[in-house]
């Protein structure tokens, strides 16, 4: 994986990795990074592996270098002979299906954790075109939301290389992590700013198609009918300048906290009322299924994987993609009627516990590891 921080891919990848070793497996995560972040020990990824316990190795190579990068990853397989490969993201996917040419890979299973559908003048989007037809090089293909089969770039593959894996996580899995000073003092200043307060939290990068001005538009008309509400957008991003004016004009300065990029974002989860996830394009966040398992209300867009993990609206509340009108009315109701909201929140629970442990993520993705290698067949196109 070629990894910018810790983020839902991140989550995932790390307790899928976690709970493969648990079951007798011996991942090794090969973290793509340049030199500058290798020297520096600076890619969160890695760091967070070794504090699990779980092997990794970086896999150094120049951005922008197709001919280094390919060096680079061909020199990583060779040192490390796997059973298979599993690759995370369109550089790993768009570099193994280029390195097929040169040489022979043991099978290789990609995970497509989403795309954005950034603007097709971006550079972003030129790298998911190529990545969707690199797709086509590659093993087995798997899809973490029923939804995503739909996609053009997956319904041109054969069925039978395709299969639907849920996502799943362990909610103690940061338990492991160390605390450092800088964070601790942003989760006490968070405990300030939140208490004697009703806390509403979205965490996730501060890019645009998070939605997360839609959410500022939203609580600014909820934040005049109840001066007790606050709210807390976590993350990081490029989006950021343009939220800090949004959050001014609306003269939010008091109630909306940006505290950036949050390790242990457990410790504001417990903290909060509700979670809103107002993302304009989502696969199967991982935020979601961890304020799911904390029995934490859920406001989330009706895309993506996102209605049908809600059970479109039994476990949670959906709102219309960019619409602060539709989102304010969906966090209203959440937080103003707490028995109907108690009662979706207790089937989500449920829903956790029953569909979405990483031990069973786990499982799941070893039958498609083993159909590739030829030990049995491939039950089914659709697991989870």
């Amino acid at each position: 994986m070629d990894s910018a921080g810790i983020f839902g891919a991140e989550v995932m990848l790390l307790t899928l990795t976690k709970a493969q070793q648990e079951s007798g497996l011996a991942p090794l995560i090969g973290s793509i990074q340049p030199p500058a972040d290798v020297e520096r020990n600076a890619n969160l990824l890695s760091v967070y592996a070794r504090n699990l316990g779980i092997a990794t190795e970086a896999v150094t190579m120049q951005e922008k270098s197709l001919f280094g990068g390919l060096r680079a990853l061909r020199k990583f397989v060779n040192n490390h002979p796997a059973d298979i490969i599993h690759s995370h993201g369109f550089k790993a996917n768009i570099l193994l299906a280029c390195l097929k040419f040169f040489m022979k890979l043991p099978p290789v299973v990609t995970t497509i954790h989403g795309w954005t559908g950034a603007n097709s003048d971006s550079r972003i989007a030129l790298y998911e075109v190529i990545d969707r037809w690199c797709l086509q090089r590659l093993d087995h293909v798997v899809v973490v939301t029923p939804e995503q089969k739909n996609h053009t770039g997956i319904k041109r593959l054969a069925a039978s290389r395709t299969s639907c894996i849920l996502n799943g996580t362990d909610l103690d899995w940061r338990n492991e992590l160390t605390i450092s000073e800088s964070e601790r003092r942003k989760l006490d200043a968070l405990k300030d700013f939140a208490a004697g307060n009703r806390l509403v939290v979205a965490i996730g990068r501060l890019s645009k198609e998070k939605g997360h001005l839609y959410l500022l538009k939203a609580f600014a008309v909820l934040a005049e009918k109840d001066t007790t509400l606050r709210l807390v957008i976590a993350g990081e991003g490029p989006l950021r300048p343009v939220m800090e004016q949004t959050i001014h004009d609306l003269a939010l300065e008091q109630k909306v906290c940006l505290p950036g990029y949050l390790e242990r974002v457990d410790k504001l989860l417990d903290q909060a009322e509700c979670l809103a996830q107002p993302s304009t394009t989502e696969g199967l966040p991982i935020t979601l299924l961890e304020a799911m398992g904390r029995s934490i209300p859920i406001v989330a867009s009706a895309v993506g994987g996102m209605p049908e993990l809600l059970e479109h609206g039994k476990l949670g509340y959906l709102a219309p993609p960019n619409d602060p009108e539709g989102l304010q009315e969906a966090l209203l109701f959440c937080l103003n009627n707490q028995l109907y909201t108690s009662k979706k929140t207790a089937a989500a629970r449920v829903r956790f516990d029953r569909d979405y442990s990483s031990a069973q993520m786990a499982e799941q993705y070893q039958s498609i590891y083993e159909a590739c290698m030829g030990k049995l067949p491939q039950k089914s196109a659709n697991h989870g």
